[in-house]
């Protein structure tokens, strides 16, 4: 969603090549933000909502982009040279999260919002995303869709993990323990049941405690 809540930015291959689109919530209107014989995903709007960033192969490797919020004077951000995707700014626009594939230190990095100082925070965690404060992020442990195991809330200044973790059940078919954020002290989730069906559980928490599961 838009900062406003009144747009939506999201993938599709609707055109025929994977682009990024955006929805006005009230009317249904769609509205094609790239088009580019790259693939483009994972969007997000800047704190302010005048810009976009995404992840793009257009450079012969998937890097973070930026442009306008209309798609406009698209600029590679990130020099990562193997594998940056699922960019998110910081509130005061300071820092963005992502996540790397570089093979000396795959997992979640930061870089300057202009891609200067990258530098990596964890290694071994996927699909970060960060919380509506900036000061923490939650990351699942594994790669691609070889996700679970746990799931960790960390500290965007240094990494550091507050003292809980989410035991999730393995997959290698779905990402499980990918998380959105549903306020700053809860956390909504991909998990899996006893049963076998996948769902979402959200759960609060403190710096030193943990909620009980909301399926």
């Amino acid at each position: 969603f838009s900062p406003d809540g009144r747009r939506i930015l999201f993938s599709s291959n609707r055109s025929g090549n994977l682009d990024i689109w955006e929805m006005d919530v009230e009317s249904g209107a769609l509205s094609r933000i790239t088009d580019y014989a790259g693939q483009d995903w994972d969007p997000a709007y800047t704190p302010d909502g005048r810009k976009i960033l995404w992840s793009s192969d257009r450079s012969g490797v998937f890097e973070v982009w930026e442009a306008a919020a209309d798609g406009s004077g698209a600029r590679q951000v990130s020099h990562d040279g193997v594998d940056a995707e699922n960019p998110t700014m910081t509130p005061d626009g300071e820092w963005i999260l992502f996540l790397s594939g570089r093979p000396q230190q795959p997992g979640a990095w930061k870089m300057r919002a202009d891609g200067s100082e990258p530098t990596p925070l964890v290694a071994g965690v996927n699909l970060p995303d960060l919380s509506p404060t900036g000061e923490l992020f939650a990351a699942p442990a594994g790669a691609g869709q070889r996700t679970g195991r746990d799931l960790r809330v960390y500290r965007l200044s240094d990494g550091t993990p507050l003292p809980w973790k989410i035991s999730l059940p393995a997959s290698i078919t779905l990402a499980v323990g990918r998380t959105r954020w549903a306020g700053a002290d809860r956390v909504a989730y991909v998990d899996r049941d006893e049963s076998g069906y996948f769902g979402v559980t959200a759960r609060r928490f403190s710096e030193s405690s943990l909620g009980e599961p909301e399926r």
